[in-house]
């Protein structure tokens, strides 16, 4: 073989080899890079996981600011007056004062709730008890009392009553949902019937 195709040989070789490294010096340069994206995503990542942790500790916390609200003197005091009424009216002076102190505060947790800046699954646990044995006890005078033009009285007693347990929401649908509300006694009453007003402007309620 003469000079010429010993260079001819030689040349093809050495494309052979520049083309092989160059196409594993692509390919180190697309592992690089999928490292690097992978690296970043991996960040970004645990990013949202601090934050949603972050997010869910403040709930918390603002979940126990409204339970040391509801431990306060005023809240403490009306509640004693509002379940003795429910033990026996007539043993007691029950005020409109007394009755807006506590059915107030959870119209603020429905908000507070709602707005996502309390957590859920606490406030069931903290508030629903309250909730549903004032709510089975008074529901007939909070009706009456919205008939007489206050639409709006006692729905966050109403809201958080009928709210389901969370082990039993998990179960009937895999997550967390609000139920409809039950229908209540006078709810459900024929249209012909009317609803009582609530006595709260003679003895027991003033």
């Amino acid at each position: 073989m003469g000079f010429a195709g010993w260079s001819t040989v030689i040349a093809t070789w050495v494309g052979i080899v520049g083309a092989g490294a160059g196409g594993w010096t692509a390919l180190e340069q697309q592992q690089a890079q999928a490292d690097k994206e992978y690296e970043q995503a991996v960040k970004e990542y645990e990013l949202q996981e601090a934050q949603f942790n972050a997010e869910i500790k403040a709930t918390y916390l603002e979940t126990f600011k409204m339970f040391e609200i509801f431990s306060r003197s005023d809240q403490l005091a009306a509640r004693e007056k509002i379940y003795d009424y429910m033990a026996d009216p007539a043993s007691v002076d029950l005020k409109l004062t007394d009755v807006f102190v506590y059915f107030d505060f959870f119209d603020a947790l429905q908000i507070c709730v709602e707005s996502e800046i309390c957590d859920m699954a606490v406030s069931i646990e903290l508030f629903k008890p309250y909730a549903v044995e004032v709510w089975n006890s008074m529901h007939p005078e909070v009706l009456g009392y919205r008939e007489l033009g206050n639409p709006k009285f006692g729905l966050g007693v109403e809201w958080l009553a009928m709210l389901p347990e969370m082990d039993q929401a998990a179960d009937e649908t895999g997550s967390f949902e609000e139920l409809p509300a039950e229908q209540t006694d006078t709810e459900s009453a024929p249209a012909d019937e009317s609803v009582p007003d609530a006595d709260v402007s003679d003895t027991q309620v003033q």
